[in-house]
């Protein structure tokens, strides 16, 4: 059913079809606003730590609190494996140097 509105942008009256329009045909073929006036925009964050980690929790099934002891300590081997083979190597690097100096005969 037409019924006059008036435009929004311009705020010349037209004819409107749906009673949901607001911008008259011409302004909406122009497709811009009125200098000063500003367009929404729905700008999205990105999610933090703690949201990341809570969907990581539920893509695994588990609660919050369960997925986040596990994963520390799986961090915490994996640490203790790398800080194992760092004292391995250091043994072995000292070993090395101590087989090639010459005795002291």
């Amino acid at each position: 059913m037409p019924m006059f509105k008036r435009c929004d942008r311009c705020g010349k009256a037209f004819i409107a079809d749906s009673a949901s329009t607001k911008i008259c045909p011409i302004c909406n073929a122009r497709g811009i606003n009125p200098p000063g006036r500003k367009v929404r925009r729905h700008i999205q964050t990105p999610p933090d730590k703690l949201t990341l980690d809570a969907r990581q929790a539920d893509a695994a099934g588990k609660s919050y609190g369960r997925w986040r002891f596990e994963e520390s300590e799986r961090r915490r081997k994996a640490e203790e494996i790398i800080h194992k083979q760092c004292e391995e190597h250091k043994r072995k690097e000292k070993k090395h140097v101590d087989e090639s100096a010459p005795d002291p005969d």
